[in-house]
């Protein structure tokens, strides 16, 4: 039988050893920061509506992994409702609204992404947290009637939660997605109601 140094025993060990702890070393490795950017419909709800339009959004956002199917998305988006005509006494108002918020939620996917490419198909996910939110108005007025009312420029900030669901469709190099997201914000104290709205998006998720 043919001998086997010493020396080749030695070294098998310690590359075996080593080939060990890289493969460790690799599952430990945290998945990839994501990020992306998407556009869509800003629709006012509830009370809301009586004071804004349908509107339009964009925003951008980054997912940092927790796991294969949880992470924190951070969320930065602008609001623009256009502006509402209202009809007061001898006068014309119109009021112009924009929101700009920040969320930061847990998002859950309903399973993994790798799943999503070997399948072909949908990968669903559900989500939701905290914002701030802030609004702000340019009101102008024509007519004898302005003079009752404070017309001009004005912000204010709110927080507020929000939750939806979405569904990611794989592609080469990027991720298309859809999302549905409900936004309820509440009012400062002393202040009654609450401005709730509902974003429909669409965007691109890179990695």
């Amino acid at each position: 039988m043919k001998r086997v140094s010493r020396s080749y025993v030695i070294a098998t060990v310690f590359a075996s050893l080593a080939a060990v702890s890289g493969a460790s070393a690799q599952r430990m490795t945290p998945s990839p920061f994501d990020f992306g950017a998407y556009f869509g419909a800003s629709l006012p709800m509830g009370a809301f509506k009586d004071q804004a339009d349908v509107g339009f959004h964009g925003g951008a956002f980054g997912t940092f992994p927790l796991s294969d199917v949880l992470g924190i998305r951070i969320d930065g988006a602008y609001s623009d409702f256009g502006t509402k005509d209202f009809a007061v006494d001898n006068a014309t108002a119109s009021s112009k609204t924009t929101i700009l918020h920040g969320t930061i939620d847990l998002q859950y996917k309903l399973g993994t992404e790798n799943e999503m490419a070997l399948g072909g198909g949908a990968l669903p996910y559900i989500s939701g947290g905290v914002g701030a939110y802030r609004f702000s108005f340019d009101d102008s007025c024509a007519g004898t009637g302005c003079s009752a009312v404070a017309f001009g420029p004005a912000s204010e900030t709110h927080w507020g939660l929000n939750g939806g669901a979405g569904a990611m469709f794989p592609l080469s190099g990027f991720t298309p997605f859809i999302d549905v997201h409900y936004h309820t914000i509440f009012p400062k104290s002393g202040e009654a109601g609450r401005a709730n709205m509902l974003l429909l998006s669409f965007g691109l998720k890179f990695r």
